[in-house]
């Protein structure tokens, strides 16, 4: 049974912020701060094992100025290569182990989803009021 590409994609998205989020921990707006809340409580809840694999491809460049934009990861092919595994063993392993991490993301998001309404209703009504007062 073939899984559908997109059900990983706000894990990786998380993931491909993992160095920023360290390089930049006492400068995080609120948004980034929550997104950096809910990586940690993932990745908290899964083996090293798993978080060292994921670490390899998603943390990079943890002691470079970044700017969020600018986050990055490690091809699979490259990582492949390093591990002496056809590239379709690798992805089977990273999609794998992102799985598993994807299921604690969610439970994040889930226990973070008071505070994250909270800061969504602001954002609306403050977009409310610029669109008013333009």
């Amino acid at each position: 049974m073939r899984r559908p590409r997109n059900r990983l994609r706000i894990a990786q998205v998380h993931l491909s912020h993992w160095g920023y989020y360290e390089l930049n921990i006492n400068v995080l707006s609120e948004r980034e701060k929550l997104s950096c809340k809910i990586l940690f409580y993932g990745l908290k809840h899964i083996s090293n094992e798993d978080r060292e694999f994921l670490a390899e491809k998603y943390r990079v460049n943890p002691n470079k100025a970044l700017k969020l934009y600018q986050c990055k990861y490690i091809p699979d092919g490259i990582l492949a290569e390093k591990r002496n595994l056809t590239l379709r063993e690798y992805r089977k392993m990273r999609i794998d182990v992102e799985t598993r991490f994807n299921l604690y993301l969610l439970e994040g998001i889930l226990k973070f989803q008071d505070y994250t309404a909270s800061i969504v209703e602001d954002l609306y009504k403050y977009e409310k009021e610029v669109q008013v007062n333009a």
